[in-house]
């Protein structure tokens, strides 16, 4: 496997990562971690491994191109609404969300570009 995460333009190649092998880097966020899969420096897009320990919540922050994930374990909340193990969201371009997590979460996320915290 390649360890191709920091790319310059538009991604003209196939990327293969072991993410057991890449580490959990720690956000600003208490209990909030995350593995770049990859990311496009031009673009701002990227995909992203997210794990969130039971009881954390990342900012409320906007997803200027939109968001797809995936809930790999336990749940995640937005907006008062529980998404469970298995649930699939995807989040318009200029939308933005402040997730939590009680019980703990593993996500898969692809960004379609610039992610703008709001803290």
């Amino acid at each position: 496997f390649r360890f191709v995460r920091i790319i310059e333009g538009i991604m003209h190649k196939t990327i293969a990562v072991q993410t057991k092998e890449i580490d959990w880097q720690a956000t600003e966020s208490p209990g909030v971690y995350y593995k770049s899969l990859r990311y496009d420096k031009s673009s701002k897009a990227g995909a992203v491994l997210i794990k969130m320990e039971a009881g954390s919540s990342y900012p409320e922050h906007l997803h200027t191109e939109g968001e797809d994930f995936i809930v790999l374990e336990g749940e995640l909340i937005i907006d008062d609404e529980l998404f469970p193990e298995g649930s699939y969201v995807y989040s318009p371009p200029q939308s933005s969300h402040h997730p939590s997590t009680d019980k703990g979460a593993v996500l898969f996320a692809v960004f379609h570009g610039k992610i703008v915290n709001f803290r």
